[in-house]
């Protein structure tokens, strides 16, 4: 066998190698870059089947009725943001099951046309984006 053939064997293996260490690489990156977006879907769709309804709200009332709906994400806390206010209320809500109802008692007195808005914490800590909102009538 002459040297000329074996430089091009040599050069067709190293050029396999070469290849397959960069599909190797890539594969790592796209793999790594899927598991982490899955992971963000699936936390994502908890918020979606959280089901949470706010009730009428009367002036001057500290209490406002939550009904939580069907749906099975694991809920901790029931957040209660009332216009005006700097901090929002957070009310232990772990025992709420599906299709009860609970009161919350805010922490500010809501008057006339103050705008109340919930939203649910998950037991894994992720906060989910305001469930229902009312304006506070007479």
């Amino acid at each position: 066998m002459d040297k000329k053939a074996q430089a091009q064997i040599i050069t067709v293996v190293l050029i396999i190698l070469l290849v397959l260490a960069a599909i190797v690489i890539v594969w790592q990156v796209i793999r790594s870059t899927v598991t982490e977006s899955a992971e963000e879907v699936a936390g994502g769709t908890e918020c979606i089947v959280l089901n949470l309804d706010l009730g009428t709200v009367k002036a001057a009332d500290a209490n406002i009725t939550v009904t939580r709906g069907v749906g099975t994400a694991s809920l901790d806390k029931i957040k209660v943001i009332v216009a005006g206010t700097t901090e929002p209320s957070e009310a232990d809500a772990s025992g709420l099951e599906e299709l009860e109802s609970m009161s919350v008692t805010l922490d500010a007195v809501a008057v006339l046309d103050d705008k109340i808005e919930i939203a649910g914490r998950l037991s894994n800590g992720k906060l989910c984006d305001v469930a229902d909102y009312t304006t506070v009538v007479a």
